[in-house]
C-alpha cells in the first residue's frame, strides 16, 4: 500500500529539523566533478546517495564512458544539476553543456552553482524531445515534485487521439502548477538560442518522452548519442510503450548499442 504524501512530507521535515548539518560532510566528488552537501536544500535521502556514490549511477556509467572534451552536451531533465556536473568535468572548459528542468525551485539553486565557472547554462522550462513541437501539445502543469525528484509535466494533445496506447492523450492532471510561467522547449529552439549543436542528448524526463509514440523527433545529423532514461512503470502500456518508443529513436537513424538498467544508450551507426 503507498504511503500518503502527508507522511513523506512529515519525515522529510523530521530529518531537515533533527539532522544537523554537521553530520554531513562539506562535498563529496562524484566523477570528478565536486558536489556540496551541506548547507544544500538536497532531501535526506538525496544527500544519503551522493555520499554513497549511487545517485544516478547507471546514467553516469554511461555518461564517463562516452563523454569527451570539447563536446556539446543537452540535458533534458536536468533535476538538481548533478548529471550536468559530471557532464562538464567530462567536457572541460572547450565543451559545453545546457540542462533544462521542469521545477523553478530546483533550477534557482542548481544555476547558483552550475553557472558559476563551468561550461554550463541552465534554462527553466518543460522540455521535449522532438524538434518541433506539435500544436496541439496542451501542457496542463508539473506535479509530483512534493515528495521526490519525480517531478512529471503534465500534458495531453487536443486531437485526443495516440496511437499505440500512449497514456499522453488521455491522462488525468491534478491542477497545474504555475504552468504558464514556464517556458516550453522544443530541441530547435534551444539549440538555435543557445547556439549548440549538441553531439550529445542525455534525457530523464518523467514519461515527457512518451510524446515520441505519437510524433516523430526529426533529430538532426549532429546529434549522434543519446543517453535516455525510459520509465515504463509510468506509462499506461508499461513495457510495450518502453519498446515503442527506443523503436522511435532508431526510426530516426540511431541504433540500441546497450542497456544499463532503465537507461539506454543509442547511437548513430559510424
Amino acid at each position: 500500500m503507498a504511503m500518503p504524501t502527508s507522511y513523506y512530507n512529515f519525515r522529510r521535515w523530521a530529518l531537515r529539523t533533527f539532522v544537523p548539518e554537521s553530520y554531513w560532510a562539506e562535498s563529496v566528488t562524484l566523477n570528478g566533478a565536486k558536489i556540496r552537501l551541506r548547507n544544500t536544500p538536497y532531501s535526506f535521502g538525496v544527500r544519503s546517495t551522493l555520499r554513497d556514490n549511487s545517485y544516478e549511477i547507471a546514467e553516469r556509467t554511461l555518461i564517463v564512458e562516452l563523454a569527451r572534451p570539447g563536446m556539446q552536451v543537452l540535458e533534458l531533465g536536468g533535476s538538481i544539476g548533478i548529471i550536468a556536473a559530471v557532464v562538464a568535468e567530462r567536457v572541460g572548459p572547450t565543451g559545453r553543456v545546457v540542462t533544462v528542468e521542469a521545477s523553478p525551485k530546483l533550477t534557482s539553486f542548481s544555476r547558483t552553482w552550475l553557472e558559476v565557472g563551468k561550461p554550463i547554462k541552465v534554462l527553466t522550462g518543460y522540455a521535449f524531445p522532438v524538434w518541433n513541437l506539435p500544436p496541439e501539445l496542451n501542457i496542463k502543469g508539473f506535479t509530483g515534485g512534493e515528495v521526490s525528484l519525480g517531478g512529471r509535466v503534465e500534458f495531453s494533445f487536443d486531437d485526443a487521439s495516440s496511437p499505440g496506447g500512449a497514456a499522453t492523450a488521455t491522462r488525468a492532471a491534478p491542477p497545474p502548477s504555475s504552468a504558464s510561467d514556464v517556458r516550453t522547449y522544443d530541441l530547435s529552439t534551444i539549440c538555435r538560442e543557445q547556439g549548440i549543436e549538441p553531439e550529445m542528448l542525455i534525457m530523464d524526463i518523467e514519461s515527457s518522452e512518451e510524446i515520441l509514440m505519437k510524433y516523430p523527433a526529426n533529430f538532426p545529423s549532429f546529434i549522434k548519442t543519446i543517453i535516455i532514461e525510459l520509465h515504463p512503470w509510468l506509462y499506461k502500456d508499461g513495457e510495450r510503450d518502453q519498446q515503442r518508443i527506443i523503436d522511435a529513436i532508431e526510426r530516426e537513424g540511431l541504433k540500441l548499442v546497450r542497456q544499463v538498467k532503465h537507461n539506454w544508450l543509442l547511437q548513430r551507426p559510424g
